[in-house]
């Protein structure tokens, strides 16, 4: 028995007894750069509209490549509307010669009446093409969110943000929501809606003076601006709140893992930051592609409603100018209409720029960064 525990014995003091040495890991920028890439991370909805507009985020020419894609955007919206444009300030020309050369009061009012159908009608056509165009961005973006979720919560939860994975999806998830309720059941319904009110206050002298497509622009833009400062206000908090719990969450473990990891627990948690780097590149990468695929998305409808604004604006200055009071206050209708269309349209952008903003910005948990 005594053999026995003096062969224990020495076992014992033999292992613990020899000297054992640990170098410490040494990481470079560059190994962690090259750890991640980041075409591994963005959806195919982004990057096959980037490279359909000739973007590309790590080319030092890329506001050039941008101002050009503003360029042709403008180019394209102009070509669009311009031959409806001229073909109606023709015929305010020539109804405005017609006013002149009628001298019958009952007539004039008849004449009157038929302009301003069929100028109402041309009108509800040319909103028809620009509708579509907008359905067709707002569809596209929201095709880019619900395929950027997955990549935004990959990313994050890489880099320990559990909560601010949450945070993300939840924001888009409900943009999306918002999104879908104006494609589905405001944008068109509306449109058509005060088009139909606009034909009413021309038609009746008494339901003019309601004065009610400017009141209906104004209630809606204030009901989207206070929806979305809310949502902003929402978003930004709970992020807030995300990465303070993350950041605790972070602390925890790289106390644990200093504090408990027999030899090489300091390594561990002093290795985790310098991953941070990575992750940083990743993220900003990540973040930039989908910002920018956003921002073409939305762009074409932007520079549409901007130059049908311009070409609307001069009709109504000619009418002011030769006197067509009424057919001034359809184009004038028609502005108001399409503020709408561009604020909701902002409003949309605004918000899912931000919660791309908010990711980038994110710190890395697990890093410190």
């Amino acid at each position: 028995m005594k053999k026995i525990l003096t062969v224990v014995l020495f076992i014992i003091l033999t292992l613990f007894g020899t000297c054992v040495y640990a170098d410490d890991a040494v990481y470079s920028d560059s190994d962690e750069l090259s750890s991640y890439n980041a075409d591994d991370y963005l959806p195919p909805e982004v990057t096959d509209k980037l490279e359909e507009n000739g973007i590309s985020i790590e080319s030092e020419g890329l506001m050039r490549t941008a101002l050009d894609t503003v360029i042709a955007f403008l180019r394209a919206a102009f070509e669009d509307y311009s031959g409806k444009i001229v073909t109606l300030l023709g015929i305010i020309l020539v109804v405005s010669i017609v006013y002149r050369i009628i001298d019958n009061k009952p007539y004039k009012q008849i004449i009157s009446y038929i302009i301003t159908l069929y100028i109402c009608l041309q009108m509800l056509s040319i909103f028809s093409m620009l509708l579509t165009d907008v359905s067709e961005s707002l569809d596209s973006l929201a095709d880019i969110l619900k395929a950027v979720i997955p990549a935004f919560t990959a990313v994050l939860l890489l880099g320990g943000n559990a909560f601010s994975s949450v945070s993300s999806s939840a924001s888009l998830g409900t943009v999306l929501v918002f999104l879908e309720i104006i494609l589905n059941k405001v944008l068109i319904p509306l449109v058509v809606i005060l088009m139909l009110l606009v034909v009413f206050e021309k038609l009746s002298p008494q339901f003019s003076e309601i004065r009610v497509v400017p009141s209906v622009k104004k209630f809606i833009l204030s009901s989207v601006s206070f929806i979305t400062t809310v949502m902003l206000t929402v978003i930004s908090f709970q992020n807030i709140l995300a990465s303070n719990k993350d950041s605790l969450s972070a602390r925890t473990v790289k106390f644990a893992a200093s504090n408990f990891i027999p030899v090489v627990g300091s390594a561990v948690g002093e290795s985790l930051k310098t991953v941070g780097a990575g992750m940083k590149y990743l993220k900003t990468t990540v973040g930039g592609a989908v910002a920018a695929a956003i921002l073409v998305t939305v762009l074409p409808a932007i520079a549409r409603i901007l130059i049908l604004k311009l070409f609307l604006g001069m009709l109504s200055f000619a009418c002011g100018m030769i006197g067509c009071t009424t057919e001034k206050g359809i184009f004038e209708s028609c502005v108001n209409i399409l503020d709408i269309l561009n604020g909701i349209i902002i409003c949309i952008t605004v918000l899912s720029i931000l919660i791309t903003v908010l990711f980038v910005t994110t710190g890395f948990a697990l890093g410190g960064t």
